[in-house]
């Protein structure tokens, strides 16, 4: 159940070129297309970030962080025009929900007469569907998960409906409801930064692992002078995936990271990894020992236990699983 997420839909004959300047990355050339996309502020800082929709020619729909929908309001009528431009927030009229696993395509196809193959549904996508008893709910290909998965929005008098819609249509194929614990679990495995955990206005892309969603090359956003200036500094902690050698007590976020006894950094968030079968961690190190970790540990119920930085995600690093 992600209700709590921000949405919100921009629209009006100069939404594209306003809302290409709030933000890092080039917005979906394609109605239908959807791509992630970090905000920032004059100080190439992170403020937000986003999947960005397109669903018209010049109307888009965008999911970010709940917590911030205030700020993000506030944060774009500063830089709003006179007109041309409304910004709406969707986040008290529609719910939704999330399905993710590898039967999602089959439990998506049992309550749509849609064909959603993954030729017709390709990953970073997104259509008005009929799903189940709501007639039109906005579906996108993507999860946080990591896994195969989609998420649906929808006006919420069918949110019991369509739960037991879903309920009945996903009992012989595993069907469970899951929480945010279980959400968590996954992302970690993935290695996703999650805002508040690992993203917030004390980082920058560079920090984060994000400049991949930064396009230096637009002619104008917000941030993108100084990130220009930051793009050639060494950041001064860089987002790491990490194991942990955990017994009976999983790290939980904010514990110290020391090497030699001094602190090297931070636990930003971190789980029992179930399909890895491991303890898991993300978190900030500094830059010089991100590049030589060395003997990490952390502090776990008053006894030191070891970390070990990670190359890459613990599991499907390319990312596989949500591109099925």
């Amino acid at each position: 159940e992600v209700s709590t997420y921000g949405k919100y839909r921009i629209s009006g004959p100069k939404a594209e070129s306003w809302l290409d300047h709030v933000l890092a990355n080039n917005l979906p050339g394609e109605i239908g297309r959807v791509v992630l996309s970090p905000m920032l502020n004059p100080r190439g800082r992170l403020v937000g970030d986003f999947t960005v929709s397109r669903l018209g020619d010049q109307e888009f729909f965008l999911v970010g962080s709940g917590a911030m929908e205030r700020f993000h309001l506030r944060w774009w009528d500063q830089w709003l025009p006179a007109n041309g431009v409304s910004v709406e927030s969707l986040t008290p009229r529609w719910v939704g929900f999330n399905i993710a696993g590898p039967n999602a395509r089959t439990l998506l196809e049992r309550l749509s007469k849609e064909d959603v193959s993954r030729d017709a549904f390709p990953f970073l996508t997104a259509r008005w569907m009929e799903v189940g008893p709501v007639r039109e709910s906005l579906v996108l290909r993507i999860s946080f998960t990591g896994e195969l998965g989609y998420e649906m929005f929808f006006p919420p008098e069918y949110q019991r409906a369509l739960l037991t819609a879903v309920e009945e249509a996903g009992e012989d194929l595993g069907f469970r409801l899951a929480g945010s614990r279980a959400l968590a679990s996954l992302r970690i495995e993935k290695s996703f930064p999650s805002w508040g955990a690992e993203l917030s206005p004390d980082y920058s892309p560079f920090d984060a692992g994000l400049s991949r969603f930064v396009k230096l090359d637009k002619r104008d956003f917000v941030g993108r002078e100084a990130v220009l200036r930051l793009e050639q500094q060494e950041p001064a902690y860089r987002l790491t995936a990490m194991e942990v050698d955990a017994l009976d007590a999983d790290a939980w976020g904010g514990e110290p990271i020391l090497r030699d006894g001094e602190y090297v950094g931070y636990v930003s968030s971190a789980a029992f990894g179930h399909c890895a079968g491991k303890s898991l961690a993300m978190g900030y190190l500094k830059s010089d020992v991100a590049r030589e970790p060395g003997d990490l540990s952390i502090e776990l119920v008053g006894e030191a236990r070891t970390v070990r930085a990670l190359a890459e995600p613990a599991v499907d690093p390319k990312g596989e699983h949500m591109r099925g």
